[in-house]
């Protein structure tokens, strides 16, 4: 759900998203530092077009292999608008 634009409409009155799942750590409080930076995505890396899909543990057990299906929701800041 997070990986499409209608997921993102129901935030377009804010300027960023922050995704903070339970198995993820804040050590410090810096979020007005980092909304001040304008990233459009701080979090794990989304998808490396280089990587080898076919091999890896992730495809043996879903059978997934296209990019839209990588990501990581742990803890990211997105801006809003770059998602619709």
């Amino acid at each position: 759900m997070p990986l499409r634009p209608k997921f993102y409409e129901r935030f377009s009155q804010y300027e960023y998203l922050l995704t903070c799942h339970m198995d993820a750590f804040v050590f410090k409080d810096e979020l007005e530092k980092w909304f001040q930076m304008d990233y459009e995505y701080i979090g794990a890396v989304i998808y490396d077009p280089t990587y080898d899909l076919n091999n890896t543990f992730f495809r043996r057990i879903t059978g997934l292999t296209n990019p839209e299906y990588f990501g990581n929701g742990g803890f990211s800041l997105k801006k809003v608008s770059s998602f619709l």
